[in-house]
């Protein structure tokens, strides 16, 4: 027999222009476990504060190529969120640099490229001057 279980998904977005950064946008109290939550980029970046105290199971970016400028607020709001599972979605990850990837797996696997300027000596720098020409293929 299925047994409902409960899931109680809050929907924030801020829709008021001029809205106080430091109000919470969800009462703390009123969020248990099993919680999904759901809502824009803006409101994330604006209420990060309140956002940041809860711990989440999981945090899932759509649109993730938002994220790829690691010097960008938004950026800092999203790796900085409490979080055990990390997914990005997104249809166009990398479109300039290799640091649009260093940034994505940032959020989603913090150390595994280690800090930006080891990854801008060892990856990037070498891949632009062609030092992996004859690399083959995995």
């Amino acid at each position: 027999m299925f047994r409902k279980r409960g899931l109680h998904t809050h929907t924030i977005h801020n829709n008021i222009g001029n809205a106080d950064e430091n109000e919470p946008v969800v009462p703390i109290t009123t969020v248990n476990s099993g919680i999904t939550i759901i809502t824009t980029y803006d409101t994330l970046r604006r209420h990060h504060a309140c956002l940041s105290l809860l711990e989440y199971t999981g945090v899932c970016l759509d649109e993730g190529q938002k994220i790829r400028n690691h010097h960008t607020q938004l950026h800092d709001v999203c790796i900085h969120l409490p979080s055990y599972h990390r997914i990005i979605l997104s249809g166009t990850p990398i479109q300039n640099s290799l640091l649009e990837l260093w940034s994505l797996f940032r959020f989603v696997y913090p150390t595994r490229l280690g800090d930006v300027t080891t990854f801008e000596q060892c990856m990037c720098k070498p891949i632009r001057e062609g030092g992996y020409v004859n690399a083959s293929r995995l």
